[in-house]
């Protein structure tokens, strides 16, 4: 391995592999992931608790309440991590489009089908659907529950997006967009990336504003055609931050993305806390107030991946590269996965039955349960998802190691 550069202090260098393609190992993208993971299991661990009856225990998960901007976050993080290699091949994809399909099924069809099952085993021998809890509704399993998720469109559906396992929709969308980025790379090279980026986040919008209209009939949220914007986002984080095309040069080395950073961190923060504000604003759209606020979480993340990757955060970037979040990281697409019915778990066999208080029920569902969920899934990662990748370490950037959705 030869290194690329000189890395700020405090950050991982770039490792170029002499012996095949050039791919990058950076390990700040699992700490990532493994970060917005978690976050997303405790943002649906602490809804099972009646938090607002203390003011304690309210103000400690305030900050948890907000799962949807985990979606937002990992979908940018798709976009930046498949488009690395093809901005360092000059904006072409390494692969034809129908092997690069192949690869991303391979990828995460197999573990979804296998966490798919073990959500009915657990349905029928230990959860089921006779519970308080945000589980209910599950079930009961119909053969169009089974069918549409076979398929991956029961996201599409009212009464199949929530069965089975309630976070098994974002996979759904994530599995659609795949279709969509050979197009969009290939626009990428016909016109150019500021261009393609808008156009993608603009229709995208109108998309999501069109579908809205006939909401009755289709589960606009969960379809989510605003998240491809957010891909392309993603993309264009990946293109500043290693591309080699010149006209972008002084985005890469800008030196105020910290100041970015802040402005649109402000603007997230504004679309989660001032909601009402927003369904004000785009009440004649029908889009619930949702719309610019997930704009806005895609403006953050993809400008925290180019401060990151532009070693502009080498505090922030050094804390993400800790061993600890590194190997959580690597097997966050199957926390995902199974952590909803594990949490089930927890409330079902251990918080309800010994109704502690608020106080200890959140301190023993936060870590006993947390250590529960991160062992069951490494379990699970080892039986389900491992033998599916690459023999040989892929890294954290190339497509063969791209996580999937993992939130909800």
């Amino acid at each position: 391995m030869i290194q690329t550069q000189d890395p700020a202090p405090g950050a991982e260098p770039l490792l170029i592999s002499e012996k095949r393609s050039p791919a990058l190992h950076l390990n700040f993208l699992d700490g990532l992931r493994a970060i917005t993971a978690l976050y997303v299991v405790l943002h649906h661990a602490f809804r099972e608790l009646p938090v607002n009856t203390n003011p304690y225990v309210k103000l400690v998960t305030y900050p948890f309440r907000f799962g949807g901007a985990g979606v937002a976050v990992f979908i940018v993080l798709s976009g930046f991590c498949l488009m690395i290699p093809v901005a360092r091949n000059n904006s072409k994809l390494k692969d034809s489009t129908g092997k690069f399909l192949i690869k991303r099924a391979k990828r995460i069809l197999p573990t979804y089908y296998l966490a798919m099952l073990f959500a009915l085993i657990m349905f029928y021998t230990v959860v089921g659907n006779d519970t308080t809890t945000h589980w209910k509704g599950m079930g009961p399993v119909s053969y169009k529950d089974i069918i549409t998720h076979i398929l991956l469109i029961h996201n599409i559906f009212y009464d199949t997006s929530r069965t089975i396992n309630y976070c098994f929709w974002s996979i759904a969308v994530e599995w659609y967009i795949y279709f969509l980025f050979p197009i969009i790379v290939f626009f990428w090279r016909k016109f150019n990336a500021v261009k393609t980026t808008l156009a993608t986040v603009l229709i995208a919008a109108l998309i999501q504003v069109f579908l809205s209209r006939f909401q009755e009939n289709l589960n606009v949220k969960f379809i989510s055609p605003i998240f491809i914007g957010l891909f392309g986002l993603g993309m264009f984080a990946a293109h500043v931050s290693f591309s080699n095309n010149k006209s972008l040069t002084f985005l890469k080395n800008f030196r105020y993305w910290p100041v970015v950073l802040l402005i649109t961190f402000m603007l997230f923060l504004s679309g989660h806390f001032a909601h009402s504000f927003y369904q004000k604003i785009e009440g004649p759209l029908l889009t619930s107030g949702s719309l610019l606020p997930t704009i806005y979480t895609g403006l953050f993340a993809s400008s925290l991946l180019i401060a990151l990757s532009t070693n502009k955060l080498t505090g922030f970037r050094k804390f993400l590269s800790l061993k600890p979040l590194v190997s959580i990281g690597t097997f966050a697409y199957s926390i995902y996965l199974i952590h909803a019915p594990l949490i089930e778990v927890v409330m079902r066999y251990v918080i309800l039955p010994l109704n502690m208080g608020i106080i200890a029920n959140l301190i023993i569902l936060t870590f006993a349960g947390g250590a529960f969920i991160i062992t069951v899934s490494y379990g699970f990662y080892l039986i389900a998802e491992k033998p599916f990748l690459n023999t040989k370490r892929a890294s954290a950037t190339t497509s063969d190691a791209v996580q999937p959705l993992a939130v909800s």
